[in-house]
């Protein structure tokens, strides 16, 4: 009985090699139903292997699908505590706001490098599609930069001692990324005229259309709760990052269904994408819009109230004295 109840516990609380070995498992059983499920062979030895990965792949998913609920509070408890030693890990898991920047920057990079790899291929092949995309994600790295760099800035003037209107620079910066929010939008609607009427689409090869999806799943729920977050920041370059990657996830909607169409779909669904593309780029344009169009009001009216306070400070100030 007592080797029993430690089986058990075992499997609640399984070591690190355990789990490791485990999500290794569950990925190959994956990958395997996805390429067996492509070959779809009639023999009998085939359909029973297939069957037998299945069933391997189900288990395994199930079960790490488990240990994320359960024992993902424990090891994000262990690594807060062992965080705690370094003065680095301290502040990006304590705080929210400097965690934000930090990722921006690899964001800021990729988003940058899928700029420069698309405006290569648009020299060499005399694209407007690839140029298009181009321009988009020169768009993104432009507006993440932005606030990057502006956080760099920020940390020389708090090393000398300059703290002045440092809060208006900041909706400043939230406006402009707002304003390039906008011309974001026109460069996908020209993406989406490519799409609508000379037929081009994202594309993934193989595998990578899995991938992409799963991410792409992933970016958007993340997205999503970091934008409930970040409303309960001050810093609205915070603020202005997370309306970014909320964007750039409508976008990689779009991307998706595009990419899926192209794969999967038959000559009905081929015939059809043209306009399932002009609905689902209309309506994400409209969202990327006037999302831009929203930060650039918002800021305008916090930079209205800002001056409206500075001049009140002033006036009693001027009163005082008198």
């Amino acid at each position: 009985m007592k080797s029993r109840r430690s089986a058990i516990d075992f499997i609640k609380d399984p070591p690190i090699a355990m789990l490791v070995f485990w999500y290794i498992l569950t990925v190959i059983a994956i990958v395997a139903s996805i390429v067996l499920s492509a070959i779809n062979s009639d023999r009998v030895y085939m359909r029973i292997i297939t069957y037998v990965v299945y069933a391997i792949a189900f288990v395994a998913l199930g079960y790490s699908i488990y240990t994320f609920v359960a024992v993902a509070p424990k090891v994000k408890s262990r690594f807060i505590e062992w965080s705690k030693n370094y003065e680095l890990t301290n502040k990006l898991v304590q705080n929210y706001g400097m965690r934000t920047i930090v990722f921006a920057v690899g964001s800021f990079l990729m988003s940058a490098a899928y700029g420069a790899y698309n405006l290569t291929l648009s020299a060499l092949e005399a694209s407007v599609w690839y140029g298009v995309l181009a321009g988009y994600y020169i768009l993104l790295a432009s507006m993440r930069g932005g606030v990057v760099f502006y956080h760099r800035k920020k940390r020389k003037r708090e090393k000398v001692g300059k703290f002045d209107n440092e809060e208006a620079k900041q909706i400043k910066k939230y406006r402009d990324s707002g304003a390039l929010l906008i011309v974001v939008a026109f460069a996908l609607i020209a993406a989406v005229l490519q799409m609508v009427l000379v037929n081009r689409t994202f594309t993934h090869t193989g595998l990578m259309i899995y991938v992409s999806a799963a991410y792409t799943c992933y970016k958007v729920t993340m997205s999503i709760i970091n934008i409930v977050r970040a409303k309960k920041q001050p810093d609205m370059t915070v603020q202005a990052i997370r309306n970014i990657n909320l964007a750039d996830a409508m976008v990689s909607i779009l991307a998706l269904q595009t990419s899926m169409i192209h794969t999967f779909g038959d000559d009905e669904h081929l015939d059809l994408a043209p306009k399932m593309n002009a609905v689902t780029g209309a309506i994400v344009c409209a969202l990327v819009l006037s999302l831009g169009i929203f930060m650039v009001i918002k800021a305008k009216r916090l930079l209205d109230d800002l001056s409206a306070r500075s001049q009140e400070d002033v006036g009693s100030s001027e009163y005082e004295k008198a």
